[in-house]
């Protein structure tokens, strides 16, 4: 596991060693059970292969996903919260919401070509260019923080990768001997693609930071997102793309679908006060101690529910899991938890 998460898991080990957590507690027990019950799930890595929303052209879709991935956070209306984004399809059965919305939208303009810089200051070049982008059966929220995000990723895109993503990839990318090919390595030294999109995109990706109790956490959601997504992609490419070969390196990703499917699984709990806030679409503040709460133990759940099912997987003989496999299945889970509600927070972290 890289060290920034392990950062966090041992910063809420501590806190709640000593009770410090106020808001939101992890029932080990329940984590277990869960994990057992579950053992032999056919759990899946999906190759992200949706036609009309992600291109089909092998390294179009790795270069879209460093465009999306920095413009992937807040699709709530907070206005009305119980709204997302939406984004109509012509003979579809029902409209794309979320971030599957988002990307339709950055497929009708890019297709199948890889953008470059000057694409993306055409499309994103100011505010009102980035409204109208994503305008469709309502407005995408936080249109000048995403014209932001934008400018600093295709600003930076020049400044070191010569306007390219392509180079970007190809900065991160390595020869595996074992293998026989070249490989994409999320963590090395600063050179992984997770490290070189948090350390070259500060606004894009690097934002992703917290307070807690003294200590800072990074917990980099969208720049380990990417690294999943890219893998799960590159196994179903024929070798065309480089598999991540650390992906065992890559930690939680910690969004507001992941709390609420470990709540309705009782695996979280909390208090009351954060439960009203959550139940009745209340935000919570960017760095309250609530919303730290909820992502540190949102890491550490999902790290001991990894744990656990491999546990119980190797005992039955069958074959280990990694984080690919079970953040797509708690996101699904989220997404289908329609009894619960995710926390609400203003932020481009997720």
């Amino acid at each position: 596991m890289n060290q920034e998460s392990k950062k966090i898991f041992d910063a809420w080990r501590d806190t709640d060693s000593k009770r410090l957590n106020k808001h939101v507690f992890i029932n080990p027990a329940k984590l277990a059970e869960v994990a057992e019950k579950h053992v032999k799930n056919n759990f899946e890595i999906p190759n992200w292969r949706f036609d009309g929303v992600y291109p089909k052209h092998e390294w179009a879709f790795a270069a879209f996903q460093l465009l999306a991935n920095c413009l992937n956070f807040a699709f709530n209306i907070f206005e009305k919260p119980d709204e997302k984004y939406m984004v109509a399809v012509p003979d579809g059965p029902k409209p794309l919401t979320g971030a599957f919305a988002m990307d339709r939208k950055i497929y009708e303009w890019f297709g199948e070509t890889i953008p470059q810089s000057d694409d993306i200051y055409q499309a994103f070049g100011d505010v009102r260019k980035t409204e109208r982008f994503f305008r469709d059966m309502n407005e995408i929220p936080f249109s000048e923080l995403r014209h932001e995000c934008a400018m600093d990723f295709a600003n930076n895109l020049v400044k070191y990768y010569q306007g390219n993503p392509l180079n970007l990839l190809e900065e991160a990318t390595v020869w595996d001997e074992a293998s026989k090919r070249s490989v994409l390595r999320a963590f090395n030294n600063g050179k992984g693609l997770v490290e070189l999109l948090v350390k070259d995109f500060p606004v894009a990706y690097g934002a992703d930071i917290r307070d807690f109790n003294g200590q800072k956490l990074a917990f980099n959601k969208r720049a380990m997102l990417v690294a999943i997504v890219l893998h799960g992609r590159a196994l179903d490419s024929k070798e065309i793309l480089p598999p991540v070969i650390d992906i065992e390196e890559v930690g939680p990703v910690c969004d507001y679908e992941l709390p609420k499917a470990l709540r309705c699984r009782e695996i979280f709990s909390y208090s009351a006060e954060l439960a009203e806030l959550v139940d009745n679409w209340k935000e919570i503040s960017e760095n309250s101690q609530m919303e730290v709460e909820l992502r540190a133990a949102t890491a550490v759940a999902c790290d001991g529910l990894l744990k656990k099912i491999n546990k119980f997987r190797k005992a039955c003989g069958l074959s280990q899991i990694n984080i690919c496999h079970l953040d797509y299945w708690l996101w699904e889970m989220g997404k289908e938890a329609t009894i619960s509600r995710p926390h609400l927070t203003r932020t481009n972290a997720y």
